[in-house]
């Protein structure tokens, strides 16, 4: 029996997986902890998996102004300067895995430089994976990376040339933070070297673990460009349909409606033609009234009936008040739509 620590920062939909993972991990018979957000700590507790508080909450940072702004405009990097909550979460992720004393931890980007930081500071000798979603975290002239997407190029411009551009940006972020440091009379750790961001992008051939990713190549195949070792395309991590149903069916859960909600959906579906599914997870476009008005509309314009899962931004009957025909789009929705707040996809999509 091994102990795994999983640090993760983000949305359910960076979440998720990787609490599949450590389920997995458990059924295996090792001992697992996740180092998480608040919110996600109570969801892993639903399914049995330990967990501590050791990092902000990304969905505060989602619907702040500067949040939004990011979502409605495809422009992530707007939002970056927000990606602090005042709190220093380096003392209370550190304190909790010397706790923990992991055999192996495995790290998402968003919490890598705490998860850098403790290797390279306390346990040099720790096995540790970055694990990944999407192939668009690895340099390719396939494709631009995700926080520089809506950056326009020049005609003819290859992708690899953004690549440069948001190493250029990290190794600029890293030399301020050196320097701040070092005006604090601190030891600048060695992930904050510039040479480090380089050997941390480009250089996977060369890192002592490999990187995981938890997606299908049916999805996204390995692209030419990309190094020969140092990535391994896993397959996608998914929570069970039994185990999924049985935490709904439950109640009070973080992850699925209730169970009362749970048979109210089998009921719609089973009272008409098989309905479409909407959902936006984490992301909020613009306004939940925004969102509403056009999900229900486009429902009624194609003459179908509709499951619309509300996530994050929290959509529901009520946020189709503010339209100019909301009467029209209430009576329709009534008799064609239910809104859920969350749903088990593997329960629901068979379906």
């Amino acid at each position: 029996m091994a102990k795994f620590a999983i640090a993760i920062q983000g949305s359910r939909g960076d979440f998720q997986p990787f609490l599949a993972l450590a389920l997995g991990l458990r059924n295996a018979g090792h001992e697992v902890k996740i180092f998480t957000g608040e919110g996600h700590c109570k969801s892993a507790a639903e399914f049995g998996i330990e967990a501590t508080v050791a990092c902000m909450e990304v969905k505060d940072i989602l619907n702040s102004e500067a949040g939004k702004k990011a979502m409605e405009t495809g422009d992530l990097a707007a939002a970056a300067g927000e990606m602090n909550d005042g709190v220093d979460w380096w003392g209370p992720f550190s304190k909790a895995m010397d706790e923990f004393h992991p055999d192996v931890l495995l790290y998402t980007a968003l919490i890598i430089d705490m998860a850098l930081r403790y290797i390279q500071e306390k346990r040099p000798d720790l096995p540790a994976f970055h694990g990944g979603l999407q192939p668009q975290i690895v340099p390719s002239d396939e494709y631009p990376p995700i926080a520089l997407a809506r950056v326009e190029s020049e005609e003819g411009q290859p992708h690899m040339s953004k690549w440069f551009m948001l190493l250029q940006s990290t190794v600029d972020t890293v030399i301020k933070a050196s320097k701040d440091i070092q005006d604090a009379g601190l030891e600048v750790p060695l992930s904050l070297a510039p040479e480090y961001a380089f050997k941390e992008m480009f250089d996977y051939e060369e890192h002592p673990c490999p990187l995981l990713m938890a997606y299908s190549e049916a999805f996204w195949p390995a692209p030419a460009d990309w190094p020969k070792e140092g990535i391994k395309i896993l397959g996608r991590f998914s929570i069970s349909k039994e185990d999924q149903e049985k935490t709904a069916k439950a109640g009070n859960s973080s992850f699925f409606d209730e169970g009362s909600e749970l048979q109210r959906c089998a009921d719609f579906i089973k009272a008409g033609s098989k309905p479409i599914y909407m959902g936006w997870g984490s992301m909020t476009v613009k306004t939940k009234e925004y969102m509403a008005i056009i999900a229900v509309e486009a429902l009624q314009h194609a003459g179908q009936r509709g499951i619309v899962v509300s996530g994050w931004a929290d959509v529901s009957a009520d946020s189709l008040d503010g339209a100019a025909n909301a009467a029209d789009l209430k009576a329709f929705a009534k008799e064609n739509v239910f809104f859920m707040k969350s749903a088990p996809h593997e329960w629901l999509f068979p379906q």
